[in-house]
């Protein structure tokens, strides 16, 4: 089974790295190289491409794929059995698609149709999920809506980040991915379409997303911090400007009177009541200021037990 594999971020190194191991990968399709340092002159490689350049496997970056004749019959002349998605972030046209004997499947990190999009992984934290899953399908030209292959299902730790969520899913979904692409091979694939009056949506977090308040329960801000804590983070609106969140927990202690009231100061950090439960707000960090734990941050605001953070 000779592959063509797609994929840019770190969620796509593992399943790369088990189609390397199993089967003939022909090539990789990954993001042009971005720059950096000094006047954004020197080059840095995805880690996609980095795994690539070890095993001696063509690389290719284009800057489209909509209408780009060379990098189509770069495509063609690799002579792939079937094309693999894995986190690559462009949607392919129907003329990509088509290319191999065997279409071209995605391995997408939610139980489909549930969280279709680019964010499945934040979504699942977001909303406070006790399991999420990977998903293989053969991939249309609507995002996410192809017929399902294989999927499984992956357990959510309240204590996981997306860092550790992510990491779970994808060594779940390189196995999954080796399973389907055997299946493929065998002529035993048996897809199933989805439901799609059942279908749930993410779009790009954007910065505001970040965006809590105490008027909102402690679960929800800490599942935004689990979230979002690599990127864009949680951050408080606040009449002394915006307070980031740099860590935090929900706190075993009864809400007060009023949202946003200080209940406790402790080594730990600091205790606010929000709308429903209260949360221990661990590390903090000023405007313009560094981050500091929340003692510190309390005592250099001269908060104290009772004060209204608004």
């Amino acid at each position: 089974m000779k592959i063509v594999f797609f994929g840019n971020s770190e969620f796509s190194v593992l399943p790369l790295q088990k189609m390397i191991e199993h089967f003939e990968v022909v090539g990789v399709v990954t993001a042009p190289d971005t720059f950096v340092g000094r006047g954004q002159k020197v080059p840095r490689s995805n880690p996609v491409k980095e795994l690539a350049i070890k095993y001696h496997i063509p690389i290719l970056q284009p800057d489209k794929l909509k209408n780009n004749d060379s990098f189509k019959e770069n495509l063609i002349e690799l002579k792939a059995d079937l094309h693999i998605i894995v986190s690559y972030g462009k949607i392919l046209p129907l003329d990509l698609i088509d290319i191999p004997k065997y279409k071209t499947i995605n391995l997408h990190s939610s139980l489909l149709p549930a969280f279709r999009g680019a964010a499945p992984i934040q979504y699942a934290l977001w909303h406070g999920l006790e399991k999420t899953g990977n998903t293989v399908q053969y991939i249309t030209e609507a995002m996410d809506e192809g017929d399902i292959i294989r999927q499984n299902s992956v357990p959510i730790d309240k204590s996981d980040t997306y860092e550790e969520l992510e990491s779970k899913l994808a060594l779940s979904g390189a196995e999954l991915l080796e399973q389907a692409v055997l299946k493929i091979k065998q002529g035993l694939a048996i897809p199933r379409p989805q439901d799609h009056n059942t279908a749930t949506y993410t779009k790009l977090i954007q910065k505001e997303d970040g965006a809590v308040f105490f008027s909102m329960s402690a679960e929800e801000i800490v599942n935004a911090y689990r979230a979002f804590k690599r990127t864009p983070g949680i951050y408080l609106p606040l009449e002394m400007g915006t307070v980031k969140i740099q860590d935090c927990s929900i706190a075993d202690m009864p809400n007060g009177e009023k949202e946003g009231e200080v209940l406790a100061i402790s080594p730990e950090g600091i205790i606010i009541s929000c709308y429903e439960g209260t949360i221990l707000l661990k590390s903090l960090q000023a405007p313009n200021k560094k981050p500091l734990s929340g003692r510190d941050f309390a005592n250099g605001n001269r908060l104290k037990m009772g004060t209204i953070l608004k």
